[in-house]
């Protein structure tokens, strides 16, 4: 059952899907003959921009967004070299 948002820093209660984001994860491999363990977590509409999920191993680790550039900055990072007259 989702009690509150997954990002360990946040403890927004969770209430209504429409104040987040919902993702499925299947953390671990099952072994041949068990079930797929299918889990739901919850991230705030606060936390869901800037944090996203990650499974690894059996574990689900909240973890920054890696941010793109905008495109205004990925012009300042493209200077172009000019020969000295």
């Amino acid at each position: 059952m989702l009690v509150k948002c997954a990002n360990p820093s946040c403890s927004k209660p969770f209430r209504y899907l429409r104040d987040g984001q919902l993702f499925r994860l299947e953390p671990a491999q099952p072994s041949r003959g068990s079930f797929q363990r299918i889990e739901w977590f919850w991230l705030c509409k606060e936390c869901s921009p800037t944090v996203t999920l990650q499974v690894e191993g059996d574990k689900v680790i909240a973890r920054p967004v890696r941010r793109e550039p905008k495109r205004s900055e990925q012009a300042e990072g493209n200077l172009r070299l000019r020969p000295a007259s």
